[in-house]
């Protein structure tokens, strides 16, 4: 069983390294923005002190993308359904946890298990 585990384990480096030399693995990428393929319009750039938000789709808004600006990361979520004119939200259900992101024109609010975590002013730049 220990063999399994590590031939597993192994075999995407042995993989990779049949790659032709100076080939690089293919990543999906963002196309002319930081909108994932298939929801590449952007309908708004927002910026705080510590994030730049976009929110994507196509014909209309369905895409959260937060990128950290210290270059930590970035996180892509589904946007649910809001009433609210100009207010986004999506929800990161990362068990046991839940992550609840709000961004309106001038806030940008994240929550985790319902307590606040983040609370940063907000200018859209984009929309």
């Amino acid at each position: 069983m220990k063999r399994a585990i590590l031939f597993f384990a192994s075999l995407p480096l042995m993989v990779t390294s049949l790659a032709p030399l100076g080939a690089k693995p293919a990543t999906a990428m963002p196309i002319g923005n930081e909108c994932p393929e298939g929801n590449s319009r952007e309908f708004v750039h927002a910026e705080t002190r510590d994030f730049d938000i976009y929110i994507c789709g196509r014909n209309f808004p369905k895409v959260y993308v937060g990128v950290a600006k210290n270059g930590d990361g970035d996180i892509t979520l589904p946007l649910v359904e809001t009433s609210r004119r100009n207010t986004f939200v999506a929800l990161n259900h990362n068990y046991p946890d839940t992550y609840r992101y709000v961004l309106t024109p001038d806030h940008l609010t994240v929550t985790k298990n319902g307590r606040t975590i983040v609370n940063q002013g907000a200018r859209w730049v984009r929309y």
